[in-house]
């Protein structure tokens, strides 16, 4: 399962003709509710700090015992949207979590027992691989335009947060931005808010981005668009590898740079090639393991993943 790519094929892009009120220009309409291949989300937690729980039909966040043990478990949620071109100003933005009432923690319920489950919802700033991360290496957040939900009013309740301030940071700062982290307000057991992942039997019940905006009236959407990089447009080989890493250059922008990060996010190489070029890189210095190479341009960015063995 590969989730840490967000595949354009599960972005809609709709154009429409209603012109928004008060404005002049075109609005646009992004759309996106991912499945198990092409969805990014996962929960940590603290009781099992090295684990990695990308394989559950649930997103579990809450603070509770397990055979006594205290746990604190974090949702982290990401969605493509290098579609949207830099320069968009976001009309609205909503992000959409829906109950699963067949989930093991707290049978599927979200509870209060010890007060209230109100969330702060932020913005993830660095890279993470749903596959790999853990509460170990969680990824770090912003704390601009975070914002607290209300508590959950019935324990089967599904979730329509305004995402909108965070999204407007995402796109106006694409390269430190990675999604949304959703925590508990105040971490104390016993509370939760259980809602389904892109993994989840119901595709109803997998989370969903919806975005509004309006393109920069200087520029051309076209063209724009074109020039968003997607992971189809870079061919790594060979993957696994132990001395040479190839990445076939097949997108269209003029210049990209090429980073290479290791599973904590850390960077260790970074460089600048000329578009349509074939890139070699010398990696029989580093250490075996798993490595993350980011490829960005001026409007977007993508990750891959590499084996060094």
């Amino acid at each position: 399962m590969n989730k840490f790519l967000i595949h354009f094929v599960s972005i809609f892009i709709l154009f429409f003709s209603i012109i928004k009120s008060g404005y002049s220009q075109q609005s646009f309409f992004y759309s996106s509710q991912p499945n198990s291949v092409d969805g990014k989300d996962t929960f940590v937690r603290d009781l099992s700090p090295d684990f990695n729980y990308s394989y559950s039909q649930d997103n579990t966040i809450l603070a509770w015992t397990y055979s006594g043990a205290p746990m604190i478990t974090r949702v982290l949620v990401g969605f493509d949207i290098a579609a949207i071109p830099p320069g968009s100003t976001i009309l609205n933005a909503h992000l959409y979590l829906y109950n699963n009432p067949n989930a093991q923690s707290t049978s599927g319920q979200h509870m209060q027992l010890s007060g209230s489950n109100e969330l702060v919802v932020s913005r993830i700033n660095s890279p993470w691989d749903d596959q790999l991360v853990t509460w170990n290496n969680q990824p770090s957040i912003a704390t601009n335009n975070q914002f607290q939900t209300s508590a959950s009013s019935s324990v089967y309740q599904d979730y329509t947060l305004d995402v909108s301030a965070l999204v407007q940071d995402m796109v106006d700062n694409p390269t430190n931005s990675h999604g949304f982290m959703l925590a508990l307000q105040t971490e104390s057991f016993y509370r939760s808010v259980i809602f389904g992942s892109s993994e989840c039997s119901d595709p109803t019940n997998r989370p969903k981005l919806e975005i509004e905006f309006l393109r920069p009236t200087n520029s051309d959407a076209t063209s724009l668009l074109e020039n968003q990089l997607s992971a189809e447009q870079f061919n790594l080989f060979p993957n696994p590898t132990s001395d040479f890493l190839y990445i076939e250059n097949n997108s269209l922008a003029n210049q990209i740079r090429v980073s290479i990060l290791d599973i904590q996010g850390k960077e260790i190489f970074n460089n600048s090639y000329n578009s349509g070029e074939t890139i070699a890189l010398d990696l029989v210095h580093l250490n075996k393991g798993i490595y993350i190479v980011k490829l960005a341009n001026e409007n977007s960015v993508v990750f891959k993943k590499i084996i060094i063995d």
